[in-house]
Protein backbone atom coordinates (compact mmCIF):
# COMPACT_ATOMS: atom_id res chain seq x y z
CA UNK A 1 0.00 0.00 0.00
CA UNK A 2 0.81 3.52 0.15
CA UNK A 3 2.37 4.83 2.87
CA UNK A 4 0.34 7.64 4.63
CA UNK A 5 1.69 9.90 7.72
CA UNK A 6 0.27 11.45 10.98
CA UNK A 7 1.94 14.21 13.16
CA UNK A 8 0.92 13.90 16.84
CA UNK A 9 2.22 16.13 19.14
CA UNK A 10 1.31 17.16 22.87
CA UNK A 11 1.77 20.08 24.85
CA UNK A 12 1.44 20.75 28.48
CA UNK A 13 1.86 23.14 31.37
CA UNK A 14 1.18 23.28 34.80
CA UNK A 15 1.56 25.53 38.09
CA UNK A 16 1.37 25.49 42.44
CA UNK A 17 1.40 28.54 44.39
CA UNK A 18 1.91 27.57 48.12
CA UNK A 19 -0.20 29.92 49.90
CA UNK A 20 1.48 28.99 53.26
CA UNK A 21 3.70 26.01 54.97
CA UNK A 22 0.14 24.12 54.65
CA UNK A 23 -2.04 25.38 52.19
CA UNK A 24 -1.31 25.11 47.86
CA UNK A 25 -3.28 25.68 45.27
CA UNK A 26 -2.15 24.10 41.63
CA UNK A 27 -4.08 24.26 37.99
CA UNK A 28 -2.32 22.16 34.12
CA UNK A 29 -3.83 22.88 31.14
CA UNK A 30 -2.64 20.31 28.32
CA UNK A 31 -3.69 19.83 24.77
CA UNK A 32 -2.32 17.40 22.49
CA UNK A 33 -2.90 15.48 19.52
CA UNK A 34 -2.76 11.57 18.89
CA UNK A 35 -2.44 9.57 16.04
CA UNK A 36 -5.59 7.62 14.76
CA UNK A 37 -5.28 3.93 14.99
CA UNK A 38 -4.64 1.46 12.18
CA UNK A 39 -8.19 0.50 12.02
CA UNK A 40 -9.25 4.05 11.56
CA UNK A 41 -6.34 4.69 8.84
CA UNK A 42 -7.03 1.32 6.96
CA UNK A 43 -10.42 -0.14 7.54
CA UNK A 44 -12.23 -3.25 7.30
CA UNK A 45 -9.04 -5.28 6.71
CA UNK A 46 -8.50 -3.45 3.28
CA UNK A 47 -5.30 -2.08 1.50
CA UNK A 48 -7.67 1.32 0.97
CA UNK A 49 -6.53 4.26 2.50
CA UNK A 50 -9.46 6.21 4.39
CA UNK A 51 -9.24 9.51 3.81
CA UNK A 52 -11.49 10.79 6.30
CA UNK A 53 -9.02 9.54 9.29
CA UNK A 54 -7.75 12.54 11.12
CA UNK A 55 -6.09 12.86 14.88
CA UNK A 56 -7.52 12.31 17.75
CA UNK A 57 -7.55 15.90 20.15
CA UNK A 58 -7.54 15.72 23.64
CA UNK A 59 -7.97 19.33 25.60
CA UNK A 60 -7.73 19.01 29.56
CA UNK A 61 -7.98 21.21 32.00
CA UNK A 62 -7.17 20.57 36.00
CA UNK A 63 -7.54 22.63 38.71
CA UNK A 64 -6.75 21.54 42.43
CA UNK A 65 -6.02 22.61 46.18
CA UNK A 66 -3.63 20.82 48.93
CA UNK A 67 -2.98 20.48 52.64
CA UNK A 68 -0.65 19.20 54.76
CA UNK A 69 0.57 19.53 58.09
CA UNK A 70 3.02 17.36 60.62
CA UNK A 71 -0.14 14.72 61.01
CA UNK A 72 -2.39 14.34 57.53
CA UNK A 73 -1.26 15.69 54.45
CA UNK A 74 -4.77 16.22 51.61
CA UNK A 75 -5.12 16.39 48.08
CA UNK A 76 -8.86 17.44 46.21
CA UNK A 77 -8.56 18.31 42.40
CA UNK A 78 -11.33 18.60 39.18
CA UNK A 79 -10.80 17.76 36.14
CA UNK A 80 -12.25 18.29 32.74
CA UNK A 81 -10.76 16.56 29.47
CA UNK A 82 -12.41 17.02 25.99
CA UNK A 83 -11.50 14.23 23.64
CA UNK A 84 -12.63 15.03 20.01
CA UNK A 85 -12.13 12.47 16.69
CA UNK A 86 -11.82 9.17 18.81
CA UNK A 87 -11.48 6.49 16.68
CA UNK A 88 -13.58 3.29 18.19
CA UNK A 89 -13.55 -0.41 16.45
CA UNK A 90 -16.92 -1.77 18.06
CA UNK A 91 -18.04 -5.67 17.85
CA UNK A 92 -21.51 -7.38 18.46
CA UNK A 93 -22.69 -10.84 18.26
CA UNK A 94 -26.73 -10.19 16.86
CA UNK A 95 -28.57 -13.51 16.66
CA UNK A 96 -25.35 -15.47 16.78
CA UNK A 97 -23.34 -13.37 13.77
CA UNK A 98 -20.48 -11.03 14.86
CA UNK A 99 -20.55 -7.87 13.34
CA UNK A 100 -17.77 -5.12 13.34
CA UNK A 101 -17.53 -1.43 13.22
CA UNK A 102 -15.29 1.31 12.60
CA UNK A 103 -16.60 4.49 14.08
CA UNK A 104 -14.95 8.31 13.55
CA UNK A 105 -15.34 11.33 14.70
CA UNK A 106 -16.62 10.04 18.08
CA UNK A 107 -16.30 12.98 20.89
CA UNK A 108 -16.25 12.43 24.93
CA UNK A 109 -16.27 14.66 27.68
CA UNK A 110 -14.25 13.35 30.79
CA UNK A 111 -14.77 15.50 34.06
CA UNK A 112 -14.59 14.65 37.77
CA UNK A 113 -12.92 15.29 41.30
CA UNK A 114 -10.30 13.58 42.87
CA UNK A 115 -9.03 13.12 46.80
CA UNK A 116 -6.21 11.57 48.14
CA UNK A 117 -5.64 11.80 51.85
CA UNK A 118 -2.92 9.90 54.58
CA UNK A 119 -3.41 10.85 57.89
CA UNK A 120 -0.50 9.70 60.61
CA UNK A 121 -1.84 9.20 64.15
CA UNK A 122 1.06 7.34 65.69
CA UNK A 123 4.78 7.35 63.82
CA UNK A 124 4.82 3.79 63.07
CA UNK A 125 1.09 4.46 62.06
CA UNK A 126 -0.50 5.73 58.62
CA UNK A 127 -4.24 5.48 57.55
CA UNK A 128 -4.74 5.94 53.63
CA UNK A 129 -7.89 7.31 51.77
CA UNK A 130 -8.41 7.97 47.99
CA UNK A 131 -12.17 8.66 46.09
CA UNK A 132 -12.26 9.54 42.39
CA UNK A 133 -16.24 9.99 41.18
CA UNK A 134 -16.24 10.95 37.51
CA UNK A 135 -18.86 11.40 35.04
CA UNK A 136 -17.53 10.40 31.01
CA UNK A 137 -20.60 10.55 28.33
CA UNK A 138 -20.00 10.40 24.15
CA UNK A 139 -21.14 13.75 23.08
CA UNK A 140 -21.85 12.85 19.77
CA UNK A 141 -24.42 10.25 17.73
CA UNK A 142 -22.49 8.60 14.69
CA UNK A 143 -24.72 8.44 11.84
CA UNK A 144 -24.26 6.49 8.71
CA UNK A 145 -22.13 3.57 10.18
CA UNK A 146 -21.20 0.46 8.03
CA UNK A 147 -21.32 -3.12 9.61
CA UNK A 148 -19.53 -6.47 8.27
CA UNK A 149 -19.36 -9.58 8.99
CA UNK A 150 -16.75 -12.35 9.59
CA UNK A 151 -15.76 -12.30 6.11
CA UNK A 152 -15.62 -8.56 6.09
CA UNK A 153 -18.81 -8.06 3.69
CA UNK A 154 -20.54 -5.24 4.20
CA UNK A 155 -24.04 -6.31 6.13
CA UNK A 156 -27.10 -4.42 4.99
CA UNK A 157 -27.30 -0.48 4.43
CA UNK A 158 -25.53 1.75 6.82
CA UNK A 159 -26.74 2.56 10.19
CA UNK A 160 -26.87 5.76 12.92
CA UNK A 161 -25.58 4.62 16.40
CA UNK A 162 -27.47 7.04 18.86
CA UNK A 163 -24.90 7.13 21.88
CA UNK A 164 -24.94 11.02 22.84
CA UNK A 165 -25.60 11.15 26.61
CA UNK A 166 -24.47 7.47 27.23
CA UNK A 167 -21.41 6.59 29.74
CA UNK A 168 -18.00 6.22 28.21
CA UNK A 169 -17.52 2.25 28.80
CA UNK A 170 -14.61 0.07 29.93
CA UNK A 171 -13.90 1.93 32.76
CA UNK A 172 -15.05 2.41 36.58
CA UNK A 173 -16.62 6.16 36.98
CA UNK A 174 -16.31 6.22 41.01
CA UNK A 175 -13.29 4.64 42.86
CA UNK A 176 -13.08 4.21 46.58
CA UNK A 177 -10.21 2.67 48.70
CA UNK A 178 -9.19 2.73 52.30
CA UNK A 179 -5.71 1.59 53.78
CA UNK A 180 -4.08 0.89 56.85
CA UNK A 181 -0.07 0.55 57.03
CA UNK A 182 1.64 -0.33 60.38
CA UNK A 183 5.75 -0.44 61.00
CA UNK A 184 6.33 -3.48 63.45
CA UNK A 185 9.74 -3.67 63.00
CA UNK A 186 12.21 -1.03 60.99
CA UNK A 187 11.46 -1.26 57.82
CA UNK A 188 9.03 -3.71 57.99
CA UNK A 189 5.23 -3.34 57.76
CA UNK A 190 2.29 -4.55 57.84
CA UNK A 191 -1.02 -3.22 55.91
CA UNK A 192 -4.37 -3.89 54.94
CA UNK A 193 -6.57 -2.07 52.01
CA UNK A 194 -9.79 -1.95 50.75
CA UNK A 195 -11.04 -1.29 46.95
CA UNK A 196 -14.26 -0.63 45.22
CA UNK A 197 -15.00 0.14 41.63
CA UNK A 198 -18.49 1.38 40.54
CA UNK A 199 -20.73 2.90 37.35
CA UNK A 200 -18.17 0.70 35.05
CA UNK A 201 -20.41 0.46 31.88
CA UNK A 202 -20.55 -1.56 28.91
CA UNK A 203 -18.92 -0.02 25.61
CA UNK A 204 -22.58 0.87 23.98
CA UNK A 205 -25.94 0.56 24.34
CA UNK A 206 -27.76 -2.27 22.12
CA UNK A 207 -27.99 -0.58 18.89
CA UNK A 208 -31.43 -0.29 16.65
CA UNK A 209 -30.47 -2.55 13.17
CA UNK A 210 -34.07 -2.04 12.05
CA UNK A 211 -32.61 -0.32 8.91
CA UNK A 212 -29.57 -2.82 8.58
Amino acid sequence: TDKYGFTGYGLKGGANYNIDDNHNVFANVGYFERQPDFDAVYTNHENIFNEGAVNEKVTSFELGYGFKNSVCQVNVNGYYTYWADKTITSSKYIQGTRYTANLLGVDALHMGIELDAKYYPTDRLTVTGQASIGDWKWQNDVTGVQLYDDEQNPAGDPIDVYIAGVHVGDAAQTTMSAGVDYEILKNVKIGLDYSDYANNYAQFRETDRSNA
